[in-house]
């Protein structure tokens, strides 16, 4: 389930230009998820992305920032770094143009002697260009648009500490656009979301030692939930749901650390795989998860025995 289709992500962070250079995302765009070791992303996910791939990469289609037979992006988020090469600066100007939507600043020089000192007027007109002269907070530039991190120090060598911005920052251009978070959860519940030709897939998992009830809300607009259960195989319907503006959410109820795959069909059912059962059918007024009630209570000691036909034979006393 999970190597079906690509992984949905919002944001793609772009690394420095040079050697050594390790991607790590702002530590506000993560949570903790109780678990050692394991935090989680918050409703927008995000990769990281180096200048090389970018450079040889990427193109735009539909506004979106998108690498062959992979993941699509909304915003492209810059490092706060006053170097970039002239190539690095006019790939970025070409995505604008496209019709992409970056958030950075501009850079004042390139990192590196090649071509030097041409090679720092250079990356001056062409910061000039996507960001203009005067350092607009927004500009339109072709089909797409730069947004200007002021925060990293328009034109100053002494940038802040922080890589990259926030993740409320980024958060709020989403916003701007229109871009619902991707999950959210009232209850302590990770997810991860893949998207296939025909559905989308949510992998939702309780993180806590608790049951869990809790309200998931998934970017999706239409269509009628599925529920499937890696464990058990079962495929059932999920009556109980909210289509909301371009989010639907759903009523959850988890046992301890435990996950459910919820699918969301574009059209008609989805097909199940092998490694599943056909959709079980539910009774109207059926809830998503319905309440496990003891069926009776034996009191002091009792016997079992087991059905010699199914292998059994043998008596236990309790």
């Amino acid at each position: 389930m999970l190597r079906q289709g690509v992984t949905v992500s919002d944001i793609l962070y772009l690394t420095p230009e040079g050697a050594p250079n390790v991607f790590r995302a702002p530590a506000s765009a993560l949570k903790s998820s109780g678990m050692s070791g394991w935090d989680d992303k918050r409703g927008y996910g995000f990769d990281g992305c180096s200048p090389n791939i970018l450079m040889d990469r990427a193109e735009v289609k539909d506004g979106c920032i998108v690498f062959p037979g992979s993941t699509s992006y909304r915003l492209l988020v810059l490092p706060r770094m006053e170097t970039m090469t002239p190539r690095l600066v006019t790939k970025i100007i070409n995505l604008v143009e496209a019709g992409a939507v970056v958030y950075g600043a501009p850079p004042v020089a390139s990192p590196s002697l090649s071509g030097y000192p041409e090679c720092d007027v250079k990356v001056k007109e062409l910061a000039a260009k996507l960001w203009g002269e005067t350092g607009s907070p927004l500009r339109q530039v072709g089909q797409g648009r730069i947004i200007l991190d002021a925060d990293a120090g328009f034109g100053k060598k002494n940038r802040v500490a922080n890589l990259y911005p926030g993740y409320a920052v980024s958060a709020a251009v989403l916003e701007g656009m229109g871009v619902s978070e991707d999950f959210l959860s009232d209850g302590p519940v990770r997810y991860g979301h893949r998207t296939t030709a025909s559905d989308d897939i949510y992998f939702i998992a309780n993180t806590s030692d608790k049951q869990v009830a809790a309200t998931c809300t998934f970017r999706v607009q239409q269509g009628v939930p599925q529920l499937w259960n890696p464990v058990t195989a079962e495929i059932r319907g999920l009556p109980q749901f909210k289509h909301q503006d371009k989010t639907t959410s759903v009523p959850m109820k988890f046992e301890p650390y435990q996950s459910f795959f919820v699918i969301f069909p574009r059209k008609g059912l989805s097909k199940p795989t092998a490694a599943f059962g056909g959709l079980t059918e539910l009774a109207a007024g059926a809830v998503n998860l319905p309440e496990v009630k003891p069926f009776a209570t034996i009191e002091g000691a009792w016997e079992v025995l087991f059905d010699p036909k199914m292998g059994g034979g043998s008596e236990g006393n309790f």
